[in-house]
C-alpha cells in the first residue's frame, strides 16, 4: 500500500462527516482527504487542514484553499436546486479573509444566486474552526450528462493516495524550478524559464491533475495561477518578499486535457505601497485556456526562498 500524506487528517473529523467519493488517483484525492454532510437540501464539505496543503510559508496554499472552494461551490449547489446534473465551472472570484492553518477544519456553506437554463449563479463562503476564511462566488455551466445518484456522493472509506508521476519531457528553455511548499511538490513538478525578468511557468497535465471527467481540474489551473501570478510579479518587480493572495478572479475558457504542456504569463498592472495587481494567462500551445486577474498583498517579509538565485538550485 502506497504511504499517503492524508494519514495526518485522516481522523479527529466531526460527526456526520463521510468522505468524499472521487476516483483514487486524481486531484481531489491526490489532495484530500475531502469530506461531505448532507443536511437535507444543503451539502457541506470539510477538509482538515494538513501539511501536505501547505505553502512555503507554512499555511494553506491559496490554489489548495480555492480548490476546496470550487469543489464547495459545485457540490452545494447542486443540492440546492436539487439537481444533481454535473456542472462546469466557468468563472470563479475568491476574496482571502484570513488564512488556513495546519489542524484547522474547513467547512463550507452554498448559496444559489440565479439559475437560468444553461448557468448557475451561486456562491461559497469557507469557513476555518467557524472564522470566515473565503468568500466565493461563481458562475456554473450546466453539462449534457446524466445526473449522478446523489447517494454514491459520499463513501465510509477515503480514497487512497496513489502518487504516481508521469515524465514531464518539458519543451527547450524550461527547467525545474525550486519554489519550495508540500503542496507544489504533490502537484508538480513546476518547470520555468526565465529572461530577464520575465518568468514563465510551465506543468505537464497529467491523470493525477484531473476531475472526474477526465480534463484538468480546475484546483489545480487555479493552483498553477496563482503561483504563475505572485511569483511572477516577484520577478517583473524584482521584489522579493512574501505576497500573499487577497483577491483571485479567475475564468475558464477551454479545458486542459491530459499530455498538455501548460504554460503561464504575468503581467504587472500596478504596485501601490501596500498591494500589487496583476493578471497572467494560461496557455496551451499558443492558445490561452485560462485568465485570471489578482491583488497581492506586499509585505516587508523576506521571502529569499524564490529569486532568481534560488529558482534553479534545486535542493539535493
Amino acid at each position: 500500500m502506497n504511504t499517503s500524506p492524508q494519514s495526518e487528517t485522516s481522523t479527529d473529523i466531526p460527526d456526520g462527516y463521510r468522505p468524499m467519493n472521487v476516483p483514487e488517483g486524481k486531484f481531489l484525492a491526490e489532495n484530500g482527504p475531502i469530506y461531505g454532510w448532507q443536511d437535507g437540501d444543503d451539502i457541506h464539505l470539510g477538509m482538515r487542514i494538513g501539511e501536505q496543503h501547505t505553502n512555503a510559508g507554512g499555511i494553506c496554499h491559496g490554489g489548495m484553499s480555492m480548490a476546496f472552494a470550487d469543489a464547495q461551490l459545485v457540490a452545494g449547489a447542486m443540492a440546492k436546486m436539487d439537481d444533481y446534473t454535473p456542472l462546469a465551472t466557468i468563472n470563479t472570484c475568491v476574496d482571502f479573509v484570513r488564512p488556513g492553518i495546519v489542524g484547522g477544519w474547513f467547512r463550507g456553506e452554498t448559496k444559489i444566486i440565479r439559475s437560468t437554463r444553461n448557468l448557475v449563479f451561486a456562491e461559497a463562503m469557507i469557513f476555518v474552526d467557524d472564522e470566515l476564511a473565503m468568500r466565493c462566488s461563481g458562475v456554473l455551466r450546466r453539462l449534457k450528462f446524466e445526473p449522478f445518484d446523489p447517494d454514491l456522493m459520499f463513501q465510509d472509506i477515503a480514497p487512497g493516495y496513489v502518487g504516481l508521476r508521469g515524465e514531464s519531457d518539458p519543451p527547450e528553455g524550461f527547467h525545474l524550478a525550486n519554489i519550495p511548499g508540500p503542496v507544489l511538490d504533490i502537484n508538480g513538478p513546476l518547470h520555468v524559464h526565465l529572461e530577464d525578468r520575465n518568468l514563465r511557468l510551465g506543468l505537464r497535465i497529467e491523470e493525477r491533475h484531473c476531475n472526474s471527467s477526465g480534463v484538468c481540474h480546475g484546483g489545480i489551473l487555479m493552483m498553477f495561477a496563482d503561483v504563475q501570478q505572485g511569483v511572477g510579479t516577484m520577478f517583473k518587480a524584482e521584489e522579493f518578499n512574501f505576497m500573499p493572495t487577497m483577491h483571485m478572479s479567475t475564468d475558464f475558457a477551454v479545458p486542459v486535457r491530459v499530455g498538455s504542456w501548460l504554460v503561464g504569463e504575468t503581467e504587472v498592472i500596478r504596485m501601490t505601497r501596500n498591494m500589487a495587481f496583476s493578471s497572467c494567462i494560461l496557455s496551451v500551445d499558443g492558445v490561452p485556456v485560462v485568465r485570471s486577474s489578482g491583488v497581492n498583498k506586499r509585505t516587508s517579509k523576506s521571502f529569499d526562498v524564490v529569486t532568481p538565485k534560488t529558482i534553479f538550485d534545486l535542493p539535493v
